[in-house]
């Protein structure tokens, strides 16, 4: 088996409107495994046919090589593997392209013709009627879109450039025996098991040769992948066969492993035939089959999840099969996983698999919350609340929406409220009479009372404790700032003193800009004094916080001294309101005077300038 260099001269990439112009492009892109570049060029229908006229490869070649499965299920969509089937003479309809071809697949209930058994195609997956897997919704497993023409799949064009292209093509399959050195015995070679898998599907054999008389046996035993191996004897890959130098597949063996199957299958499969091989390889198709359409079917029943828990409002885990579909799927993809199934649909099981374990520790954990509410201590909050919490943080990380997180969100809420309430609740309840000191925890109730009336279905029972509590707190603290702010005052007596009245205790008339004379409204202004403006001020807030603070519970102790301060300070506003009357007639008198001298004082002023 001999490997062309890899110092491959590449064609200048020019841009010319014809796309099967960049065909060589396409190949040195193959060769550097530059799977963006190769897709975009395919994507813009430049085809995957160019046969490098020096070691007879084409792209296929070095995407097995690779182990590119991307590019390989690409490549032979789009019909690469078309110079080895037109070599073997094999069927192109039985070929991985043909794998979503409804009317075929209805016309035929077995994808293999008698005719093609000794070219030893591979069969496509079907299904149990005979047609094959179409999952489209879930991913396009199946490589598709071939064209059974291969000389004309660019398209009607007659030009002389096209017409050349064609006949160069068709010397070089001339030139070169495309059933050796085939890109399925390189993907042996290196051990690539998923390579291996999409090449046989498309009909290569495993018995083709090298340019050493190696068939993929003799390349997979040196390379000592046991999977690829297996697969290999198990398609009816020969193990009996010599090769140039007269040696075995187990003689190339480097595994010990590898050697004992190899052993037990020379025995086994010694007197095979043909058919037997073809049987064989029928049966292993069939197991792959069986692979892929029980990762699909998992992946399908898996998706329903979804559907069942937003249909399941009221989110009892206990009526869904989550769990069940979970193990199944679980199942399911560690085997797909050892047999290197598609990239694809293991990652979509994959990430089902991570929205299902999400989905399921949510609901758990807002079924344990739901158990344990109302959430009145800290512990309880850690174990319950927090568990909900950081799940739907871990749900949303991964883009994922369904209905259990808006009900854990408003359960979660509910929680906050809850636990803040019962908190405050159990700090201010033995509160006798509430002081300065309690004001802080009484603000907060008060914020987490008026969070919790915005949430739906919020206990009624709850609410109406903690408004209760808090207003009769409120209003035991207000009493007790009222009747503290209550001042001393000076009462008039018979004969005071002369530093008996304070300027506090005196009211005077407002010296606006017109003042001697009254402002533009007419009336004086009279502010009473600072005393008297006190004691009202404290008799309006102490009468305010007193009324209805018996229905409100407050201590009957507070409310008794409040009472006894609001009358003495009634008693002593109504004396100071008599002085303040008198205060203000003398006030205004004494102002109407002042502007009746100063009038006269003007004019006389006026009367000196005239003379």
């Amino acid at each position: 088996m001999s490997d062309p260099s890899f110092n491959h001269d590449n064609e200048t990439t020019s841009e010319q409107p014809d796309p099967y112009t960049f065909r060589p492009e396409l190949y040195s892109a193959a060769e550097k495994n530059d799977t963006v570049k190769v897709l975009s060029f395919l994507a813009g229908a430049v085809k995957p046919n160019y046969i490098d006229p020096k070691t007879g490869w084409t792209p296929l070649h070095w995407a097995a090589l690779h182990g590119n499965a991307t590019l390989i299920k690409r490549l032979l969509e789009k019909g690469a593997s078309a110079p080895y089937h037109r070599k073997r003479g094999t069927n192109r309809r039985h070929s991985i392209a043909y794998s979503n071809n409804k009317e075929y697949n209805e016309e035929s209930k077995d994808v293999y013709d008698d005719d093609d058994r000794s070219s030893r195609i591979s069969a496509q997956i079907p299904n149990d009627d005979g047609g094959l897997i179409e999952e489209k919704s879930i991913n396009d497993y199946s490589i598709q879109d071939s064209n059974d023409d291969y000389y004309n799949d660019d398209d009607d064009d007659d030009d002389e450039l096209h017409i050349v292209d064609i006949e160069n093509r068709k010397k070089l399959e001339d030139k070169f025996d495309f059933t050796k050195n085939t890109p399925l015995l390189w993907a042996s070679y290196k051990g690539h098991f998923h390579a291996v898998w999409l090449l046989l599907l498309d009909g290569y054999s495993s018995n083709d040769l090298d340019s050493y008389g190696n068939n993929s046996l003799h390349l997979a035993a040196a390379n000592g992948n046991l999977k690829v191996v297996k697969t290999l004897i198990n398609d009816g890959a020969n193990a009996n066969l010599v090769n140039i130098y007269k040696n075995l597949p187990i003689d190339m063996c480097v595994n010990k492993y590898v050697r004992d199957i190899l052993s037990v299958a020379m025995d086994k499969y010694a007197s095979n035939t043909i058919d037997d091989n073809y049987s064989m390889h029928k049966q292993n198709v069939k197991s792959y089959k069986v692979l892929v359409n029980n990762l699909i079917n998992s992946i399908n029943d898996a998706m329903k999840f979804e559907e069942l828990i937003n249909n399941n409002t009221s989110v009892n885990i206990n009526t869904l099969d989550i769990p069940l579909l979970m193990r199944n799927l679980d199942e399911v993809l560690h085997i797909s996983k050892e047999w290197e199934l598609d990239d694809v649909l293991i990652k979509q099981a994959e990430d089902l698999l991570l929205k299902m374990d999400l989905s399921l520790d949510l609901l758990t954990n807002i079924e344990n919350l739901k158990k344990n509410m109302p959430i009145t201590s800290q512990l309880n909050y850690s174990l319950y609340v927090n568990k909900v919490e950081k799940t739907i943080i871990e749900i949303e990380k991964i883009n994922f929406s369904i209905v259990p997180i808006t009900i854990g969100k408003e359960l979660i809420n509910q929680c906050q409220m809850e636990y803040w309430l019962y908190t405050y609740i159990k700090k201010l309840e033995h509160v006798t009479t509430a002081v300065d000191s309690n004001e802080h925890d009484m603000i907060s109730l008060k914020k987490a009372i008026e969070k919790a009336k915005l949430l739906n279905n919020f206990s009624n029972s709850l609410l109406d404790i903690s408004s209760k509590l808090c207003d009769r707190l409120f209003s035991e603290l207000n009493m007790t700032r009222a009747i503290k702010s209550i001042p001393t005052v000076r009462l008039p007596i018979d004969n005071p003193p002369p530093d008996y009245w304070q300027p506090c205790d005196i009211g005077s008339v407002r010296q606006t800009e017109e003042y001697p004379n009254p402002p533009s409204s007419g009336e004086y202004i009279w502010d009473p004094s600072e005393s008297y403006s006190q004691l009202k001020n404290a008799i309006d807030q102490l009468s305010s916080s007193y009324n209805g603070a018996d229905l409100l519970g407050a201590n009957p102790v507070i409310i008794a001294e409040a009472k006894e301060k609001l009358v003495r300070a009634e008693k002593e506003f109504k004396i100071l309101d008599v002085k303040n009357t008198n205060d203000k007639v003398l006030g205004i008198e004494a102002a109407i005077k002042a502007a009746k001298k100063a009038r006269k004082k003007n004019n006389k002023g006026k009367s000196k300038k005239a003379k």
